[in-house]
């Protein structure tokens, strides 16, 4: 086969990979990347009475990680944002899209320290036992910036 009658066979979102041709229009990933037929299943328990927190449960990673735990029915859900305004909005998508009802939201910014003491000490006193914990907060400052202090 030469290289026109190759180019000729093969659209333009076609390329090869390996020996074998990759179409990125019908297949997301090759498959011997990504051997196994389908996507392994999510987990699911049932989180009766335990407590968890969601750093940066208002958008992205952490919104969906606090709905999968809504949905395994925890005593106590908590909502950890930087934003008063975003982690209502949050909040109100998770109860409606779950039907869960014990789930809070906290504010609390994790670059100053006195914010990241006071959630702490509040947990402390309020909750208790912590049985899942995501830490999803970052950030991506464009220049360097000293984190305030207590």
């Amino acid at each position: 086969m030469t290289s026109s009658t190759l180019e000729s066979s093969v659209d333009a979102g076609s390329f090869l990979f390996g020996f074998s041709f990759y179409n990125k229009t019908t297949s997301p990933f090759h498959p011997s990347l990504f051997p196994f037929a389908k996507p392994p299943s999510v987990t699911k328990a049932d989180l009766t009475g335990k407590t968890g927190i969601v750093l940066g449960a208002n958008t992205g990673l952490g919104f969906e990680a606090t709905k999968h735990f809504a949905r395994m029915n925890p005593g106590w859900l908590i909502l950890a944002c930087r934003s008063q305004s975003k982690g209502l909005a949050a909040l109100e998508q998770v109860k409606a899209d779950t039907g869960f009802k014990n789930a809070e939201l906290w504010i609390t910014d994790l670059s100053d320290f006195a914010s990241a003491k006071s959630f702490a000490d509040k947990f402390e006193q309020d909750g208790g036992r912590l049985d899942v914990l995501v830490e999803n907060a970052g950030l991506a400052p464009t220049a360097y910036e000293a984190s305030k202090t207590a």
